[in-house]
C-alpha cells in the first residue's frame, strides 16, 4: 500500500508564513509536549525523571517528525495526547508491580517501560493492520463522546493514582497541588475574558504557579540527582526489552494484551477526533487509511526509541493552519521550535520541584476547570436530562473511572472498547435500517393551490423518500439492498438524498448503484437530491454517471420535482405549464368586479426570461408581484446555490413582506420559467386605500390569510 498523501507543492506557500505557523503550533502544543516529563514525575516518581524527559524528546522532536518524512498529510501534526498519555502511563505503573506505599526503583521501572514500550510496539503494528485493511471508515463511525468518555474516563483514573501517591506526602505538597490546580481553573476563567492571553500556553502559567508556591512554601525539590539533557538514552525502549523479558509473563500478557489494543484504538480515536476537526473547520479531505498506516508506524519507532504514544495533535495542528500554514515546512518549523524550547528549558525541567512533580493535577485539572464542560454538567444536574449525545460521554466516564477504583487500570480502559464497539454497531445499525419516508412527513417549500395540496395529502404515498447518512460500506450494502421491495408500491415518484454521505467503499457504492436502476427500471421517476455535496468523490462520479433519473441540488426541489409527477399523471419529470388570469390571483379573491377592474388597471404588467431576477435580497420594494404565467424561487441570498425559501407559480404572489414592514426586500426572487406577470406598486396600494378603502381591506385581509397558510406550512414540516 502506497503511504504517501497528496501534499501540496512547497512553492505554493510562503516559507515565511511557513515559519511563523510552526512557531504558533509549537507554542500551543507545549502543553502536550511537556505531558511525558509531568505525568511520569507525578505517577511514577523522581526515578523516572530521566525517562520522562527522554519521553518528551523522542515524541515530541524525533517521532513528530517522522510523519512528515513518511509524507503524511501535513496538518496531522503528532505528539503525545492526554487520554493515550495517562493511559500509557497507568500501564507502566501497573506493569512495574511495585509494592504498596514502596517508592519504584530502577530495576522494577526498567521492566514497566519495557514491557510498556512492547505493548506500545504491539499498538502500534494492530493500526497499522487496521490501515492496510482499511478499516478507516469503522473508526470514523465512532461517535464523538464515546471517544471522550474513554479518554476522560482514563484520565480520571490516572489522576486518582496521582491522588493516591499524594496521600503519603507532606502538606506542603498538597498545598502546591491545590495552588496549582486553582490556578489553572483561574487561568480558564481569565482567558475567556481577555482572548489575547490565549495565546499564551496555560501549562507554562500553571508551572510557573507550581514554582511560586514551591519558593512560598519553601518545599525544595523532587530529587538531588544530577541530570543532563541526553542521559535518559538508557532509557530507550529497545534496550529495556531484555528487562521486561526477565520477568512474569504470564502477569505481562494478561496486562499487555488488553493494554496493547486499548492503546490502538485510543491513539486511533485521539486521530481520528483531529482529523474530523481539520476537516469540517478547514474543509480539507484527508485519506484515513493511509494517515492510520503513518500513525502506526510513527508509534512502533516511539515504542522502539523510548517514547510515549504519539497520535496527531488539534493543539499544534489547528494553531497552524489558522496561522496560514499549509505545507509540509510549516510541520517541520513546529518539531524545530519545540526541540529548540525543550533544549534550552533542559537544565530547569531536569530539576523539578515538588509543586512541578505534582503537576499531574494541572494536566487533569481541565476535566473539572474548563468552563464549557462544568457548565455542560451542572446543566445536566439540574435538568436531570440527556443534552444531546454528550450524555453517552458522561456515563462512560463513571464507569470506566468506577471499574478502575475497584478493579484494575488496564481493564478498565479494556472495558471501552467494548463500549465503543456497542456504540459503532448502534450508529451501522441505525444507518442500516434507513427507511422510506413519504409526503405525510416531508413536503417542499413550494406554495400550492388548495386543490394540488389536497390531492397531494390525499395520496402521500405517491412520493417515497429515502434519506441516506453517515457510511456506505460492506456493513450496510445488503441493507441497501432490500429498500427496494420494501417501498410502497403506490410510490410513483422517488427521491434519494445523499448530501449527508460521508464516504462510501466499492461495495456500498455498487449497492447504490443497483438500488437507483431498480427503481428506474420499475418505471418509477427517480430523483437525486444532494449529490454536489457529497464529500466521497468516488461515489459523486459513479451516480452523476447514471442515465434515466433526474437531480436536484437539495431536498426541497427534489420533493417538488416529484409532487410534479403526481400532479400531471406523468412518468417524467413536468415543468409546470399552466397560466391564470390576474383576476383569479389569490391576493385578489373576494374583490367585486368594479374593484377588481381598477386594481388590475393600477397594475403594470411584467415580463421575465428564464433565470432572471425579478429582485434581490437588499433592494428597496417596488410592489408586489401577481404571477399570471411562469414559476419562480425564493432564495435566502444574492445567487441560485443559497438555500430555496419558497417557490411560486401562477395564481400566487411574493413580494408582500414589503407591503408589511416597508423595509427593503429580506430575499431573492429568479425566474426559473419565463414570468408574465402584474406588478402593483405602494403608490397604487395607496391610492387604493384612499378611493377604495373596501377594495384595500380585502387586499390586507387576503394578504393575512396567506401569510398565516405560509407559516402554518412551515410549522408543520418543522414539527
Amino acid at each position: 500500500m502506497q503511504l504517501s498523501s497528496t501534499v501540496p507543492q512547497p512553492l505554493q506557500y510562503k516559507p515565511k508564513t511557513e515559519m511563523a505557523a510552526g512557531l504558533e503550533g509549537a507554542l500551543y502544543g507545549l502543553s502536550a509536549t511537556l505531558g511525558p516529563l509531568i505525568l511520569f514525575s507525578s505517577v511514577l516518581g523522581s526515578v523516572a525523571v530521566a525517562a520522562g524527559f527522554w519521553a518528551v524528546l523522542v515524541t515530541g522532536v524525533v517521532v513528530s517528525a517522522l510523519p512528515v518524512l513518511m509524507r503524511g498529510h501535513p496538518s496531522m501534526i503528532s505528539g503525545a495526547r492526554a487520554a493515550s498519555l495517562a493511559l500509557y502511563t497507568g500501564l507502566i505503573l501497573q506493569l512495574c508491580a511495585p509494592a504498596p506505599g514502596v517508592p519504584l526503583d530502577a530495576a522494577r521501572l526498567a521492566v514497566g517501560l519495557g514491557a510498556a514500550s512492547l505493548t506500545l510496539l504491539a499498538a502500534g503494528a494492530l493500526v497499522v493492520v487496521c490501515g492496510l485493511l482499511r478499516l478507516g471508515n469503522l473508526f470514523r463511525m465512532i461517535p464523538g463522546p464515546v471517544a471522550a468518555g474513554i479518554a476522560n474516563g482514563s484520565a480520571l483514573i490516572v489522576l486518582w493514582v496521582g491522588l493516591r501517591q499524594l496521600i503519603n506526602s507532606s502538606w506542603l505538597a498538597s498545598f502546591d497541588a491545590a495552588v496549582m490546580v486553582g490556578c489553572y481553573a483561574g487561568w480558564f476563567w481569565l482567558q475567556a475574558r481577555r482572548p489575547a492571553l490565549g495565546r499564551i500556553p496555560s501549562v507554562l502559567v500553571a508551572l510557573a504557579a507550581g514554582a511560586a508556591a514551591v519558593a512560598l512554601t519553601e518545599s525544595g525539590a523532587a530529587h538531588s540527582l544530577s541530570l543532563s539533557v541526553l542521559d535518559g538514552w538508557r532509557w530507550s525502549g529497545a534496550l529495556l526489552w531484555p528487562a521486561a523479558g526477565g520477568s512474569d509473563w504470564q502477569r505481562l500478557l494478561v496486562l499487555g494484551v488488553p493494554g496493547a489494543a486499548t492503546l490502538a484504538l485510543v491513539i486511533t480515536l485521539e486521530s481520528f477526533t483531529t482529523a474530523a476537526a481539520m476537516e469540517l473547520r478547514f474543509g480539507m479531505r484527508i485519506q484515513h487509511n493511509r494517515e492510520m498506516v503513518v500513525l502506526g508506524l510513527t508509534n512502533m519507532a516511539s515504542a522502539v526509541l523510548g517514547g510515549v504514544p504519539a497520535s496527531a495533535s488539534t493543539a499544534r495542528g489547528v494553531p497552524v493552519w489558522l496561522r496560514g500554514g499549509r505545507g509540509p515546512l510549516a510541520a517541520v518549523a513546529c518539531v524545530a521550535v519545540t526541540a529548540a524550547i525543550v533544549v534550552v528549558f533542559a537544565p530547569w525541567l531536569l530539576k523539578l520541584p515538588t509543586g512541578i512533580v505534582v503537576g499531574l493535577l494541572v494536566v487533569q485539572a481541565h476535566v473539572v476547570s474548563d468552563p464549557y464542560s462544568r457548565a455542560w454538567l451542572v446543566r445536566m444536574v439540574r435538568t436531570g436530562r440527556a443534552l444531546g449525545g454528550g450524555d453517552l460521554g458522561l456515563r462512560l466516564i463513571m464507569a470506566i473511572t468506577m471499574i478502575g477504583f475497584f478493579g484494575n487500570l488496564i481493564w478498565a480502559s479494556f472495558a471501552g472498547i467494548a463500549i465503543s464497539s456497542l456504540a459503532v454497531l448502534r450508529r451501522v445499525s441505525r444507518d442500516m435500517t434507513a427507511s422510506w419516508d413519504y409526503l405525510d412527513r416531508y413536503r417542499s417549500r413550494r406554495a400550492r393551490s388548495a386543490a394540488e395540496e389536497g390531492l397531494l395529502r390525499r395520496q402521500p404515498r405517491r412520493v417515497a423518500v429515502l434519506r441516506l447518512s453517515g457510511h456506505l460500506f460492506f456493513g450496510n450494502s445488503y441493507r441497501l439492498g432490500q429498500l427496494a421491495d420494501e417501498m410502497d408500491r403506490d410510490a410513483r415518484a422517488v427521491v434519494i438524498e445523499v448530501s449527508r454521505v460521508v464516504d462510501a467503499d466499492e461495495s456500498g457504492i455498487v449497492a447504490l448503484q443497483r438500488l437507483v436502476k431498480t427503481l428506474i427500471e420499475s418505471g418509477r421517476a427517480v430523483v437525486l437530491a444532494g449529490l454536489q455535496a457529497v464529500h466521497s468523490a468516488p461515489l459523486r462520479v459513479s451516480l452523476d454517471a447514471l442515465s434515466g433519473l433526474s437531480r436536484q441540488p437539495d431536498l426541497d426541489r427534489a420533493l417538488e420535482a416529484c409532487e410534479d409527477v403526481v400532479l400531471m399523471g406523468a412518468t417524467v419529470i413536468a415543468e409546470p405549464l399552466l397560466a391564470k388570469a390576474a383576476a383569479d390571483n389569490r391576493l385578489l379573491e373576494g374583490l367585486s368586479s368594479e374593484d377588481l377592474t381598477a386594481v388590475l388597471m393600477m397594475a403594470e404588467p411584467r415580463t421575465v426570461n428564464r433565470h432572471e431576477w425579478l429582485f434581490h435580497r437588499g433592494e428597496v420594494s417596488d410592489g408586489v408581484w401577481l404571477i399570471e404565467e411562469g414559476f419562480v424561487n425564493v432564495y435566502a441570498d444574492l445567487d441560485a446555490t443559497s438555500s430555496r425559501l419558497a417557490a411560486f407559480g401562477p395564481g400566487q404572489f411574493v413580494g408582500e413582506m414589503s407591503l408589511v414592514d416597508g423595509k427593503p426586500r429580506s430575499a431573492s426572487v429568479r425566474a426559473e420559467l419565463p414570468v408574465r406577470a402584474l406588478l402593483l406598486t405602494a403608490p397604487a396600494l395607496s391610492g387604493l386605500l384612499e378611493h377604495r378603502p373596501e377594495a384595500a381591506m380585502q387586499i390586507m385581509q387576503n394578504l393575512a390569510r396567506e401569510l398565516s397558510l405560509r407559516v402554518r406550512s412551515t410549522s408543520a414540516l418543522l414539527a
